[in-house]
């Protein structure tokens, strides 16, 4: 086991991941510590659905996480690290929002394409999720997706055209943090899932529902910090 895989090893990627948007969070331009009383709130709504969610498939086995990364403290079955992850990351995730609207101002709105689009891969996370409805992890990351798209395709969120570009900057991101909670980077997973769970298809060591999983929370998280900052 290398030096720093130990029992504070997921809490290590966790403080390292906010270290550098807490401390640009405070800079003239951005303002982005400013807002957060509606990032506190945004990510407790979202951890409303979050959270469960995460609780019972611990319980049932569709994950686990690795003891010798934990520091072992658990509420409801949960690493307190997990809890830490759920306000951490969207964190970092608004912060890249914020920064790319100072930097390369707001998306332009082509309302026509994205909405067709929406619901094309609506269609395609739905049918995904239908067929695989024994992989609960599937099933449930694809179809809370495909949900959340359906509903941006009648109700138009302005947001969502910015929030589409913070997704996929995040995803560089989430491809780092993710990689070392599942394994790209250290001897073992810090989480681990069942493989009767999930399809199989995997981005480096994270599984294709990760990032699915990730752009329903970020979302949800997106959309309740819009309608709530300043």
């Amino acid at each position: 086991m290398g030096l720093i895989e130990n029992k504070f090893l997921y809490s290590l990627v966790l403080i390292l991941s906010l270290s550098f948007p807490l401390v640009r969070s405070f800079e003239q331009k951005l303002k982005f510590a400013s807002n957060i009383r509606a990032i506190l709130i945004s990510c407790f709504i979202m951890m409303i659905i979050f959270i469960p969610w995460d609780i019972l498939f611990t319980k049932i086995n569709v994950w686990s996480f690795n003891s010798e990364y934990i520091t072992g403290f658990k509420i409801f079955l949960l690493p307190i690290e997990e809890w830490m992850f759920f306000i951490i990351i969207p964190y970092c995730c608004l912060f890249i929002h914020e920064s790319l609207i100072l930097i390369r101002g707001r998306s332009p709105v082509r309302e026509k394409i994205y909405v067709n689009a929406s619901v094309l891969v609506a269609v395609v996370f739905l049918v995904i999720a239908i067929a695989n409805n024994e992989k609960f992890y599937t099933l449930s990351s694809f179809g809370l997706a495909s949900v959340l798209l359906f509903l941006f395709s009648f109700k138009k969120y302005k947001w969502f055209y910015n929030f589409l570009r913070t997704y996929l900057f995040s995803l560089i991101a989430l491809v780092v943090v993710n990689g070392v909670l599942t394994g790209s980077f250290i001897e073992n997973e810090i989480v681990s899932y069942n493989e009767n769970h999930f399809m199989g298809f995997r981005i480096f060591t994270i599984p294709i529902e990760d990032t699915i999983y990730c752009f329903s929370m970020l979302f949800i998280v997106t959309g309740i910090y819009e309608r709530l900052k300043n």
